[in-house]
């Protein structure tokens, strides 16, 4: 199962819908808690001062923001607070809402500035792990002051007051019974909480179920952009339509990501197609040949709204806020985060999205069930026409729904009305712009259901027609046939076609029609691979792709292609025990699940299907340098850099993760590192320098220390692994990484060959620097010890690589320059000189 910290800050909607739908473990990250329990100590100190006055705190709410309140009404304040706002009516929403805006309210506290005290959040999360649903009514919020009569609802079930009585306790779902808040939560063993001064308004203050309602309506969303495209090439090839409106050089020529990206899966979907092309035809109707640029366009508002909600699901969204940093008696502002007009506005463009590919989709399916437009398909894709009605009312009812998703999309977002005797003058409507979202998306994925029906009866009865099998249907799509022809049989007389349409709608949701290495396997990408690996070249262009031979590491042979959608990194590694591909894939798993934006994003892993391991992550873009920092924000930002590495540690990884290539824990096992070195030279080959350096090593009694913090760690300082933007840097390279001592990755940094025309006094401050950053108060101590046994360790790499490469015992695939000896006889005998000083 997976485990998803909550830190206010790194919350993605991946970790929602795994939350939401798959019950994923939820655990309060350490790293929130000093910031949570700061606000809380101030507002402890505010109440027993009774000043300043603070809305809110020792206020009323809204229309009554001028009402002073003593600090002995405070507890009744923040009750009176959920039992007055607990207005909301209508069906209860759905289950994963309810558990997404539970997480993101519990996101959206740990943050630090509202003041509540930690055990608020951990109730939320307990309840999320437990399984207690509270039931909220799906209508009552304007979307600001956020969602403030649905969150009443939720904080109903987990607070009470001194009396407890179980009809003022809202009502929750436990284990699929109904039953009251109070009962719910004494079966799951969780406490219901007294609330204390800001802890109401800080529950139910922030447009949290319109994140929660928006972020699985994205998700669905790019969910259907990716089953358009599927349906577009299955009705392209039931209709012997034309592969030319999705060549790779239309699209670079508009230059939209999304049209670029439609247009690539299509062409994915369709090679190797036989019955594309196959006729006269000179080009098709609009509702193909512009589906790249209709799906492509839906696809960029959803990525725009993508953007949004991931920015609002880690915002601190209720009022006032606590900033700490104010030198101010009074450390509160009060503001409007939690007005939900940024929801609103993207939920609004996502309806227009989905909408649109509705739209499109039932043209598509009039066309099918259409025999003049169809290319000489039967009329309503079925035989015996007359006697049987076919697909008839199966396009009916998708023209039902275009009809209702034109209802449905009317901008909520313009839709203002004033509230709270005109206090909460203007609103943004951003939950029922998001609850609309829904409906539209409910509808186009049944829309698109009955096109992928129509567009499978269309290519049997063709593929009847021609004497011919599913071998002339492209790559993608002959997967896409099969799947729905396991669910869904050939339709040979009538019968009843909602069954079929709830079981296609089934295979949309699951996901089983997307060609995939786990739902994702690209055929465009595998036929690049496919060609990469039976080609070597510095400079090309194939098949769209512009592809360029990067030299660098000597373990791998690199290649970035880009086709205007894409922008790749292929890396063939050498094959050997450390498995660098599949290292460095997972490594890049566990950043991203972790949150952590500071690589490329892993696409495909591919170990055994050609002759080097392969792996295929995008392309980061910055700015690369071959030489150190120069000044201490350059530093700042590469040590920075390495405290979010080390801010991995094994309790957040969601996956298995191997120790790191090269790390230690103790002295003791540093010098076990070095031995290690010196064991792969023959004895009579072993220069005397080194076997006298490594046996003073061995003679220095080094400190000793508790057992570290176990981190993720890269453990490859080469400078050219670094890419730089203006404020952040991001490491490419990771096939070394794994679990390790962080103290000993900052000393292979500063031991490093890369780094050795960094002066002395740069490396302290390095030292206390990173003291600084990560928490660990025997770091320093460590990284010294280290950066001495780094050194002596370097020499016998030196000493190895200059005894095997001369006798071929070198695996690399890219050989070293003609003058590498003399380059390594210069290093070794500088770092002998460095380590002997080290040793003194």
């Amino acid at each position: 199962m997976d485990t998803i910290f909550l830190d206010g800050e790194n919350l993605t909607i991946e970790n929602i819908i795994a939350i939401a739908r798959r019950d994923a473990r939820v655990v309060l990250a350490d790293a929130a808690r000093p910031g949570i329990d700061a606000s809380r100590a101030w507002v402890d100190e505010l109440i027993a001062r009774g000043a300043p006055t603070v809305y809110g705190i020792n206020t009323g709410f809204g229309v009554f923001a001028n009402v002073p309140i003593r600090a002995d009404q405070s507890a009744r304040l923040m009750r009176n607070l959920i039992l007055s706002h607990s207005a909301g009516v209508g069906d209860p929403l759905a289950e994963d809402v309810v558990r997404a805006t539970m997480a993101i309210r519990a996101n959206t506290l740990a943050k630090g500035f509202s003041g509540v005290r930690a055990r608020i959040i951990e109730t939320l999360i307990e309840m999320l792990n437990r399984g207690v649903h509270p039931i909220i009514p799906a209508k009552g919020s304007v979307g600001a002051s956020g969602d403030l009569a649905p969150l009443a609802h939720l904080a109903l079930v987990m607070t009470r007051d001194a009396e407890d009585r179980d009809d003022e306790s809202g009502e929750a779902i436990y284990r699929g019974e109904k039953m009251s808040g109070k009962r719910a939560m004494e079966l799951a063993g969780i406490a219901r909480l007294e609330l204390q001064a800001k802890e109401g308004l800080a529950l139910n203050n922030g447009a949290t179920v319109s994140a929660a309602i928006a972020a699985l309506a994205i998700a669905d969303a790019e969910n259907l952009a990716r089953h358009a495209d599927i349906a577009v090439a299955l009705a392209l090839e039931a209709i012997v339509g034309r592969s030319s409106p999705f060549d790779a050089r239309i699209q670079r020529a508009a230059g939209h990501a999304g049209q670029s990206a439609t247009a690539q899966n299509i062409r994915a979907l369709i090679e190797s197609s036989q019955l594309l092309d196959s006729t006269r035809k000179v080009q098709d109707a609009y509702s193909f040949r512009c589906a790249p640029q209709v799906i492509g366009a839906a696809r960029d508002a959803i990525a725009y709204a993508h953007k949004i909600v991931s920015e609002e699901i880690n915002a601190a969204t209720d009022n006032p806020l606590i900033f700490l940093d104010i030198a101010d008696e009074n450390k509160s502002r009060s503001g409007g985060n939690f007005h939900g007009q940024g929801v609103a506005f993207a939920m609004d463009l996502l309806k227009n999205a989905v909408a649109e590919i509705g739209s499109i989709s039932e043209r598509r399916v009039f066309r099918l069930t259409s025999a003049h437009l169809s290319d000489g398909l039967p009329m309503m894709l079925v035989e015996g026409g007359g006697a049987n009605s076919g697909l008839m009312m199966a396009q009916v009812t998708a023209a039902s729904l275009v009809s209702d998703n034109k209802t449905l999309a009317h901008p909520d977002s313009v839709d203002s009305i004033p509230t709270s005797a005109d206090q909460e003058d203007h609103v943004s409507m951003s939950t029922n712009a998001a609850r609309h979202a829904r409906e539209i998306i409910w509808n186009t994925t049944r829309i698109l259901a009955i096109e992928l029906i129509a567009a499978a009866q269309g290519i049997d009865l063709r593929l009847k027609n021609l004497g011919r099998g599913i071998e002339m249907l492209g790559h993608g799509t002959r997967h896409a046939h099969a799947k729905i022809r396991t669910a869904i049989p050939f339709l040979e007389r009538d019968r009843v076609l909602a069954r079929d349409i709830e079981r296609a709608v089934e295979l949309v949701q699951s996901g089983e029609l997307v060609i995939g290495d786990e739902r994702l396997r690209d055929l465009e990408i595998g036929a690049l691979l496919d060609f990469l690996s039976n080609e070597e070249f510095d400079q090309r262009e194939w098949n769209g792709w512009r592809i360029t031979r990067i030299t660098g590491g000597m373990n791998n042979r690199l290649y970035r292609a880009t086709n205007g959608a894409r922008d790749l990194a292929i890396k063939f590694t050498i094959r050997d025990a450390r498995d660098r591909a599949g290292r460095e894939y997972a490594a890049l798993v566990a950043l991203q699940h972790a949150g952590l934006d500071i690589a490329p994003v892993a696409i495909l892993l591919e170990r055994e299907r050609y002759a080097l391991p392969v792996v295929v992550q995008t392309w980061l873009v910055g700015d690369v340098s071959n030489a150190p920092p120069t000044n201490n924000d350059e530093w700042t930002r590469l040590l920075e850099h390495y405290a979010a590495i080390h801010s991995l540690t094994p309790d957040r990884a969601p996956i298995e993760l191997p120790p790191a290539v090269i790390t230690a824990h103790s002295a003791d096992e540093a010098k076990a590192r070095v031995r290690e070195q010196l064991a792969q030279i023959p004895v009579e080959a072993r220069p005397t320098s080194l076997v006298e350096l490594i046996a003073r090593l061995e003679q220095i009694e080094f400190p000793t220390w508790d057992t570290p913090q176990i981190t993720f760690c890269r453990v490859d300082p080469n400078i050219p692994n670094f890419v730089r933007g203006d404020a952040w840097w991001q490491s490419v390279d990771w096939e070394n990484a794994g679990w390790g001592d962080p103290a000993y990755e900052i000393a292979d940094l500063i031991a490093h060959p890369a780094y050795a025309a960094v002066p002395p006094a740069r490396w302290e401050w390095v030292i206390e620097k990173i003291r600084a950053l990560e928490r660990d108060a025997q770091i320093a101590e460590r990284v010294r010890v280290y950066s001495r046994t780094i050194l002596v360790w370097w020499v016998a790499r030196f000493a190895r690589y200059l005894y095997e490469i001369p006798r071929g015992g070198d695996q690399r695939l890219v050989k070293p320059a003609h003058d590498w000896q003399i380059e390594m006889q210069i290093k070794s005998k500088r770092y002998l000189n460095l380590a002997s000083r080290a040793m003194s």
